[in-house]
């Protein structure tokens, strides 16, 4: 995760810090882990008999509760500038300029993300919060729905839902999102976005196994 509050683009680290964040130390997830932990249903994990279970990404809390609470985590929070989220499994395959990061980002949005039409949720590789546009709030209203276990009211319980559930309710208070796919269809639009230009989402397991020479 980039969270540079000098303003967009940024393109060096003259300027902008860099800042880990050890996850562990996160009440909030912690205790959202102590809570949830021994329910195998928030693990997403479903008993089909005969001792056996089948595990459906979509409401495997468990897993994503990690990514949210990272992505979410206020820890030296400004009110200027962008955060971006970028997932682990993304490589990137060529430099980017400062006009390059101006065509993603736009002041005029509070977020840039990828919306898919042929999914039902978007895809949450990358995701840009203005944090001077409304960031900040939308950030702790995405951690509210986690931290107060409000997630499982969700039809599913997964990052990407919880952004989308966020995401209408501040279009409807007015606020602006750059959709990076509009226009795009397929399960997996990115590589047809500006960001493929420059960056490869190694997503799912036969492409992660592919990079990184063994399932992940």
């Amino acid at each position: 995760m980039v969270s540079c509050e000098s303003g967009c683009p940024v393109t060096q680290t003259d300027g902008c810090a860099v800042r880990y964040v050890r996850c562990e130390a996160d009440a909030a997830r912690a205790a959202f882990a102590r809570r949830n932990h021994d329910d195998i249903r928030a693990h997403g994990l479903f008993h089909i008999g005969g001792g056996k279970y089948r595990k459906d990404y979509k409401w495997d809390a468990m897993k994503w509760h990690n990514k949210a609470f990272a992505m979410t985590n206020m820890d030296g929070i400004s009110l200027g500038g962008w955060r971006i989220w970028i997932d682990g499994d993304v490589t990137f395959h060529a430099p980017m300029t400062e006009v390059d990061w101006c065509e993603i980002l736009d002041d005029e949005y509070l977020g840039v993300y990828i919306g898919r039409t042929d999914w039902p949720h978007s895809e949450c590789g990358f995701l840009a919060l203005n944090l001077g546009r409304g960031g900040v709030s939308f950030l702790l209203s995405m951690r509210e729905i986690w931290a107060s276990d409000a997630v499982f009211r969700l039809r599913e319980w997964h990052d990407a839902w919880v952004f989308d559930t966020v995401r209408a309710i501040y279009q409807a208070r007015g606020f602006r999102f750059k959709d990076l796919a509009a226009g795009v269809g397929g399960m997996h639009p990115w590589p047809q976005t500006v960001l493929g230009r420059f960056m490869t989402h190694h997503k799912g397991p036969v492409a992660k196994g592919e990079q990184y020479g063994r399932p992940v």
